[in-house]
């Protein structure tokens, strides 16, 4: 990671708001200003992720914002992910992200071929995630970033940033996470620190249900037996109540509120 004269501005890009951040230079100082932008409703036929870019675009036509670093965390509903089996027949980085395309190809279809897809380093012998953003998102934030007389220097997914600032936590020989976003619930489950189950779908109903359904997946599949049995669920926004055990897992609520270091280079190949 190179140093940088400039501010950075981090920014929460989801479909009904901004959440920004300000910070003086330095990856690591805290934020000099704070503040949401809300969004308004996509139009029909436009892209999901359309109407948060230009509420951002507007944003940074305040002259206080220009010329910064921009540090861009993509909300849930603009990521897709998908667990990869281990496989000792690819070599390279360019056969895993052909074979991470042909994944994404057979799941979302034809529309799979215009998104950027991003492989987590994962250990041989191992299953390890890939996800994946519509491309011209990417070059509309790398446009923005440039009128803005600024760079954009990152593009992560939320639920992957916010892994990172956690993975510490997950210590049980059974171990989840989970993010909960506006509308959403990324889970991922580990068996001894190994990626075992990779889900994230749109919440409906009670937060507890939308939970206890990819637990039951888990269980289904015979994955993540040993005891303790953990779920740790983080946050993005206002936290809800949960009862202490969900399907056979004990539950934690962890902060998510401590400043974000820079997500690991595991997210970073494309």
């Amino acid at each position: 990671m190179s140093l940088s004269w400039r501010d950075v501005l981090r920014v929460k890009l989801a479909p009904h708001g901004l959440r920004i951040a300000r910070h003086r230079r330095g990856w690591r100082s805290p934020a000099a200003e704070t503040f949401d932008v809300a969004v308004p409703a996509t139009h029909d036929g436009d892209a999901p992720w359309a109407a948060a870019a230009d509420a951002l675009e507007q944003t940074l036509l305040a002259p206080r914002l220009r010329g910064m670093d921009l540090d861009v965390t993509l909300d849930g509903a603009f990521v897709r992910w998908l667990l990869l089996p281990w496989s000792a027949a690819l070599a390279t980085d360019s056969e895993r992200l052909a074979y991470a395309r042909l994944e994404f190809e057979s799941v979302h279809g034809e529309r799979a071929r215009a998104w950027r897809i991003r492989l987590a380093d994962g250990r041989p012998g191992e299953s390890s995630p890939a996800c994946a953003i519509d491309d011209a998102v990417h070059d509309r934030l790398t446009a923005i970033a440039r009128a803005a007389a600024g760079r954009l220097v990152a593009v992560q997914p939320a639920f992957g940033a916010a892994l990172d600032r956690h993975r510490r936590m997950l210590t049980a020989p059974s171990a989840a996470f989970a993010l909960v976003e506006r509308g959403r619930c990324t889970i991922a489950a580990f068996e001894r620190g190994r990626w075992r189950h990779l889900e994230s779908a749109r919440l409906a109903g009670r937060l507890t249900d939308a939970i206890a359904a990819p637990l039951a997946r888990i269980d289904a599949l015979g994955i993540c037996p040993e005891s303790p049995r953990r779920l740790h669920v983080v946050f993005d926004g206002s936290p809800e109540a949960l009862p202490a055990h969900v399907g056979g897992w004990d539950v934690v609520t962890a902060d998510d509120a401590a400043p974000a270091p820079r997500a690991r280079v595991a997210w970073g190949r494309s």
